[in-house]
């Protein structure tokens, strides 16, 4: 007999769809006490950015050089690699620079940056021009004392910073007052004067590498360019205020989960997306604070970066005293040089697990139980462990990795990208709880309907996948256990003879009759997401149970 012959006619007196209708039945009644975080399968935001071209090959035609010359270098550049450029002066009595063309509009902020080191020459200057900007949109700095000298009135913001081996990211912010053409520049200078135009001695200079512009009022991580702009973008991981419900979706393909349901959590970690605070205690690493956009669209992740020092371990990590239980410990992080990174603990005791960001692996390390690595969209992964514990002193620990060893020479430069750490006691992760100086407790989504089970006989069929505990609780009814992480569709028709269910379309087992409650409710316990739950007036037959759930 086909399935479609043993679908029931009959209509259900309750339908909740979650997954598509993306809202609640004025008959349910919802609440949860605090905030709360979810995916809602359509808000995005501009991540990485770069609008020039070759943004590493300044001997390419897509700059022009003027009264200096450009070639390319056997030189480390700030990424470890020999692709960094020397910018060489010529022995005219003139200004000495490189420009490229760039498009842009009136109204909108601009960022241009590059990453310069002294090389005969310690004074230089970064300049967008004056046909699309305000006049004096000039930033003169400083290489061997790392300072910004000079600020034109045109220049809503600029910056320097050591990234280490000699070499600064100089930056300039301006906003475009015409729309059009215009270019951006870097000079050389003599002195830290306000004029770029001096005599050439046809052999000093400064080295470069990575230019970069960006429409934002700030800058952000460098990404490379060839022949194309660049552009990428993010999926924003929401904040629902307290009483609102979640419907949540997968960040990367927009799929509709359902409603979102979970149990209290407090995130134990203090200062969860700053890690430059004195709470991470770092060894042998340093922290460069806000400069990539984070999973929730924000200019708040940080890169953590190791020392070039000798044979070591190099990590943060926060202490935690903890007592028997079961902790989950959760980490976003993206590639920035390095490609793994370990999850531990000062003690050996708490979750623990490598993750590769290339590979999309997570290894579970000792006694950990579980690992996972979630995409949540360009580049960025959650990262979890989770693992059983006696109690004590311990530490939420990071520890970069070179290959397959957390011990190694470093570069200096290399790392990852890292946001939103979490502790939390539990078997499962479950949604990212922003701290800063104190911990925050996520209170549990509760759902009741009330005087709509059938006190009788009736079916309920509920289509969910569950993280941890039963999915849903009916009064005097049923409740609906599930295997973790497991989409699961059940059915359960019930009367006072029987109660028969059904799971995926697998044979109906049976259990003791029971006496059909007056009302239906999601357990304050569950975590987990509810795409469809429906309860029909009619205690159905096995073929009809097995059709529900194929």
């Amino acid at each position: 007999m086909a399935i479609a012959s043993n679908f029931p006619a009959i209509r259900p007196s309750l339908n909740l769809d979650f997954a598509n209708a993306k809202a609640l039945d004025p008959r349910i009644s919802f609440s949860r006490a605090s905030a709360a975080t979810y995916y809602d399968g359509k808000t995005v935001a501009k991540a990485e950015e770069n609008l020039l071209l070759r943004s590493q090959e300044f001997t390419s035609t897509a700059w022009t050089k003027l009264g200096a010359s450009i070639a390319q270098v056997n030189l480390v550049a700030p990424d470890a690699t020999a692709t960094a450029s020397s910018l060489t002066e010529d022995s005219s009595n003139a200004q000495h620079y490189f420009t490229q063309s760039c498009t842009t509009s009136a109204g909108l902020p601009y960022t241009f940056s590059i990453y310069c080191k002294a090389g005969g020459r310690n004074f230089g200057a970064i300049y967008l021009s004056v046909s699309t900007f305000p006049v004096g949109a000039t930033v003169f700095f400083d290489l061997s004392s790392g300072v910004i000298t000079s600020t034109g009135a045109g220049v809503s913001a600029s910056s320097i910073q050591g990234v280490g081996n000699g070499w600064f990211r100089v930056s300039i912010s301006a906003v475009g007052t015409a729309s059009g053409t215009g270019i951006a520049a870097v000079y050389l200078s003599n002195s830290d004067s306000s004029t770029a135009a001096y005599q050439g001695d046809g052999s000093s200079g400064i080295y470069i590498w990575g230019a970069q512009l960006e429409q934002r009022s700030q800058v952000t991580a460098y990404t490379p360019t060839t022949t194309q702009p660049i552009t990428n973008y993010i999926p924003v991981l929401q904040t629902a205020q307290a009483g609102v419900p979640r419907f949540d979706h997968n960040s990367v393909t927009g799929e509709s989960l359902g409603l979102l349901v979970e149990e209290q959590r407090t995130n134990l970690l203090f200062r969860s997306e700053e890690f430059s605070n004195s709470i991470w205690a770092k060894f042998n690493t340093n922290v460069e604070q806000n400069v990539a956009i984070a999973p929730d669209g924000t200019l708040t992740a940080d890169k953590l970066f190791e020392s070039s020092t000798a044979l070591v371990v190099h990590g943060l990590d926060q202490a935690i005293t903890t007592s028997a239980n079961t902790y989950s410990a959760s980490i976003y992080a993206k590639a920035a040089g390095r490609t793994k990174f370990r999850l531990s603990s000062n003690s050996g005791q708490s979750p623990a697990a490598e993750f590769d960001l290339t590979s999309n692996t997570a290894i579970p390390i000792g006694s950990t139980s579980s690992a996972t690595i979630t995409p949540v969209g360009n580049g960025w992964f959650r990262c979890t462990a989770t693992r059983t514990v006696a109690g004590g002193a311990e530490a939420f620990q990071i520890q970069l990795m070179s290959a397959a060893s957390t011990a190694y020479i470093g570069d200096g430069y290399s790392g990852i990208y890292i946001w939103g750490a979490q502790l939390e006691a539990g078997d499962k992760a479950t949604s990212y709880i922003k701290t800063e100086a104190s911990q925050v407790t996520r209170a549990a989504d509760q759902n009741l309907t009330a005087a709509l089970g059938q006190p009788g006989a009736g079916t309920i069929y509920v289509d969910a996948t569950v993280r941890s505990g039963n999915t849903l609780a009916t009064s005097g009814a049923t409740t609906f256990p599930a295997t973790a992480s497991t989409r699961q569709k059940t059915a359960v028709a019930y009367d006072a003879t029987s109660t028969r269910k059904s799971i995926n379309g697998a044979a109906v087992t049976s259990s003791a009759g029971t006496q059909g409650g007056s009302n239906i409710s999601i357990a304050p316990g569950a975590t987990g997401w509810i795409s469809k739950l429906s309860i029909y007036p009619q205690k159905f037959g096995d073929a009809h149970l097995q059709s529900l759930t194929a």
